[in-house]
């Protein structure tokens, strides 16, 4: 873990008076034991009191072509022909024409009904196609909650209600997401291999890598893969360039390849 009052954290991140919506609540467990919790939070709160969030799942290219062309009556043969090879050429502003040209298609001939079909399916783009559950997404409420919002049953058989997140925390609805994550996993098994093997129990919050020299040398060289947050491609070259192992370095580079500051990379 991190202590935020040594690495001088700000807390008004998550609760400030300038801010209006609730603060976002995101627990991690072991991607195995996530089930188990969420089972937990049903029965204790009952599912007359808490149910997922949604995702909202929109018509993308394959999918919309797809659906149009069986109301056409062609063959689920006939349809992958096409379908498979359409990439993502979603967002071309003449759909027909351009896809008419594409050297992946330039063996099949695009007769009738194909043209209407592809016209009717890219004006599919961003509709509405069916509802998914979000993978942690908890909302509790104190009075049922049918009361505030539509719920309904997810075919895997757990109560969601059909607002995605965004629109959940919009309305005032308390959101927590309680997310599976592996490298706890991973953690927690290394644990129990080391206590079996070779008889060393390790207390899992005495853990402290930032004092390690081996874990920083490989922060610094990069040797990342497989860790949490910080594996990508991006991150290690930036590690290597940076070549320096301290914590307050991986923060600043974990934050840079984060893509919600990619805008801000320049300034």
């Amino acid at each position: 873990h991190v202590d935020p009052m040594q690495h001088n954290l700000f807390f008004e991140r998550f609760l400030t008076p300038g801010r209006t919506d609730p603060p976002d609540i995101d627990v991690d467990f072991p991607w195995d034991q996530r089930d188990d919790v969420l089972n937990y939070v049903f029965e204790k709160y009952g599912e007359t009191h808490s149910a997922m969030i949604c995702n909202h799942v929109t018509f993308k290219a394959r999918a919309a072509i797809h659906e149009v062309a069986k109301v056409y009556g062609l063959t689920e043969s006939e349809i992958t022909l096409v379908t498979k090879r359409l990439g993502g050429l979603w967002y071309l502003s003449n759909p027909y024409d351009e896809l008419a040209r594409n050297p992946l298609l330039k063996d099949l001939d695009l007769h009738d009904p194909w043209p209407e079909i592809i016209k009717t399916g890219f004006h599919l783009s961003g509709f509405p196609r069916h509802m998914s559950v979000h993978p942690g997404g908890v909302v509790l409420t104190p009075g049922p909650t049918a009361n505030y919002v539509p719920v309904q049953t997810a075919p895997k058989g757990v109560k969601i209600i059909q607002w995605e997140k965004d629109q959940a925390e919009d309305f005032g609805l308390v959101k927590i997401d309680l997310l599976g994550n592996r490298s706890l996993a991973v953690i927690r098994d290394a644990l129990k291999a080391i206590e079996a093997h070779y008889g060393v129990e390790i207390p899992y919050w005495r853990l402290n890598p930032l004092e390690d020299v081996r874990t920083r040398e490989l922060i610094r060289t990069g040797q990342t893969m497989g860790c949490f947050y910080v594996e990508s491609p991006a991150t290690r070259q930036l590690l290597q360039k940076m070549q320096s192992g301290e914590y307050e370095h991986l923060v600043i580079a974990s934050s840079i390849i984060r893509p919600a500051a990619n805008k801000w990379i320049r300034e």
